[in-house]
Parts: C-alpha cells; sequence; structure tokens
C-alpha cells in the first residue's frame, strides 16, 4: 500500500465527522487539502474502492465515502488497514 494512498484514507477518517450526512469527498477536495495532483488521487481513490475500504457515489460530481463497518477511533488502527 503507497503512503499516498494511506495519507488519503488518513485524512477521510480523521475528517468524517464533518462529513455526516452522506455529503462524501470529492477527488478535487481531497487533492487541494493533500497538495497532491488531482490524477493520483483519483487513481488512489479508486483504488481504495477496489479494495472494499471506501464506496463511490453515482452522478457528478463523484464522491468516496467511508464504509459504515470501518469507522475507525485511531490512527494506529488506520495504519493497521495498510499491512
Amino acid at each position: 500500500m503507497s503512503n499516498r494512498m494511506e495519507s488519503i484514507y488518513q485524512i477521510m477518517v480523521a475528517d468524517r465527522e464533518n462529513k455526516k450526512g452522506g455529503i462524501g469527498w470529492t477527488t478535487k477536495e481531497l487533492a487541494e487539502k493533500l497538495a497532491m495532483q488531482r490524477s493520483n488521487v483519483s487513481k488512489d481513490l479508486n483504488e481504495l474502492v477496489r479494495q472494499g475500504k471506501l464506496k463511490k457515489s453515482d452522478g457528478r460530481p463523484v464522491t468516496y465515502h467511508l464504509l459504515d463497518s470501518q469507522h475507525i477511533s485511531s490512527d494506529a488502527q488506520v495504519g493497521r488497514l495498510f499491512q
């Protein structure tokens, strides 16, 4: 698992309280927050979806959401997901 992908996931976990109500994160929003290229963030988000760590919305703009079963309570637990 790449450090970049883990950074994206950690930001989503840390900011999950601000995303209640099904809002989700856009690729652009995460790319700006992490100062990364949007295309790289998009690639990693789609890989996290394939791995079952996130779900992806239909429609535009596409948003990404943490799966309810994966609400993580600490950074140490986030790291374990990527081992």
